[in-house]
């Protein structure tokens, strides 16, 4: 065997070769990385809206529990249930973030607390187990973002 007519050729395709490996390897660590940047944006993305839509209806139901709330009546009770059913379904709508919301048991905790509000308990107790559940899910956001 002629090895240094070996060594030749080596190097001569790893000087063609060479940079070819170096862009592939460059584009795969971009595209991981940019894959996780974008899943990291879709989970803030996700507990954002979770978090506004449930900050948005606790105070809703406060302000109800209250007599401080403008609708009266039916428009009131619509609006409850529509405030409601908005967090409930955004909770369940969730594909990121499902696993984190399913070890904080969100839905079981958010259901206990309208069980709460509806059965008349203290409006501080459910005010109480809902922003339990609120630092909750930030603290799992803050966990799994990173921050």
């Amino acid at each position: 065997m002629n090895w240094p007519l070996v060594g030749e050729y080596v190097k001569n395709v790893w000087a063609i070769a060479g940079p070819l490996v170096g862009v592939l390897i460059g584009a795969y660590i971009a595209n991981l990385n940019q894959r996780q940047q974008w899943i990291s944006d879709c989970k803030k993305e996700e507990y954002s809206r979770l978090l506004g839509l449930m900050t948005k209806s606790v105070s809703l139901f406060i302000l109800a529990k209250s007599n401080t709330l403008p609708e009266k009546g039916f428009e009131r009770e619509r609006a409850l249930a529509e405030s409601w059913s908005s967090v409930a379904e955004d909770i369940h709508s969730k594909i990121f973030i499902v696993d984190k919301l399913e070890a904080h048991s969100v839905f079981d905790r958010w259901m206990q607390g309208f069980q709460m509000y509806r059965q008349g308990n203290e409006i501080e107790a459910t005010s109480k187990a809902w922003g339990k559940l609120l630092d909750d899910i930030r603290k799992a956001a803050i966990d799994d973002l990173g921050g």
